[in-house]
């Protein structure tokens, strides 16, 4: 109870500093206050006026509103700054990871992968690929390892369900260097973007799909003149003769447990 008439008080504390711009410095257990702030509280009565000495047992509030705890001074760049551990008990358990919402929300979710996945194949061939364009990887779509039993439209796209996944791509133009941005489109929408040179081959990302979703993935040719002199220029051809070999692999692995 007295923790929280504690937390209570701060809060209210707060609150009427950041209305009243004459608001002057409060030290608790000091009679010397940082500078820049307008609340310091030294819960061991041993923060040295000069310097940050001490400062481990140290709360403060500075004048724009940023909270310092284990702290005399404040990161300009950070609302909240800790020095010392930090325990979130509400929903904590093993083998749970701290993650965030679209919000900011964090909370303790499950982050164990399943024993099955998928494979997402699709490839195309193309006579020449030149710059300006954002390319639908899109002619055989295929499933070549499917223990989560997906679908797929057979030309360009893959149906997730609903669910939590960690997806990983690998892609290339093969025998040619290139310099690409590649793409991950869900349901028509871009999630996911990197830039590579010759081959991609580590982009993995994780996704929390609140319906079933199609996937597809795209690519766009980078112009960057003789910037880098091993990469082949634009337009894309196959310099042996014949269509240039464009493909992408999405490996989909389902996580396990709830929220």
């Amino acid at each position: 109870m007295n923790k929280r008439i504690t937390f209570l008080c701060l809060i209210s504390f707060m609150f009427i500093a950041g209305n009243n711009t004459k608001a002057q410095k409060i030290g608790i257990n000091t009679a010397s206050p940082k500078t820049g702030t307008i609340l310091h509280i030294d819960a061991q009565k041993n923060t040295s006026a000069a310097g940050d000495i001490n400062c481990e047992d140290d709360v403060v509030i500075d004048s724009e509103g940023k909270m310092g705890i284990g702290k005399c001074t404040v990161s300009t760049d950070t609302k909240l700054e800790i020095n010392g551990k930090f325990r979130l008990s509400e929903g904590a358990s093993n083998e749970k990871i701290l993650m965030s919402d679209q919000n900011g929300n964090a909370s303790w979710q499950s982050f164990a992968l399943g024993d099955f996945d998928t494979t997402f194949h699709v490839d195309m061939n193309m006579a020449s690929i030149p710059f300006g364009a954002i390319y639908t990887i899109s002619g055989i779509a295929s499933l070549p390892q499917n223990q989560l039993e997906l679908t797929t439209d057979g030309v360009s796209k893959v149906t997730v369900p609903a669910g939590r996944y960690l997806l990983s791509l690998a892609n290339n133009i093969d025998v040619i260097n290139e310099y690409c941005n590649v793409y991950i489109y869900i349901n028509g929408q871009g999630v996911f973007d990197k830039t590579y040179d010759i081959f991609q081959g580590g982009a993995s990302f994780y996704m929390d799909f609140a319906q079933n979703s199609e996937i597809e993935i795209k690519f766009e040719p980078l112009n960057i003149g003789s910037g880098l002199p091993y990469i082949a220029p634009l337009p894309y051809t196959n310099p042996n003769g014949g269509a240039l070999h464009v493909w992408a692999d999405l490996n989909i692995v389902r996580i396990q447990g709830n929220h």
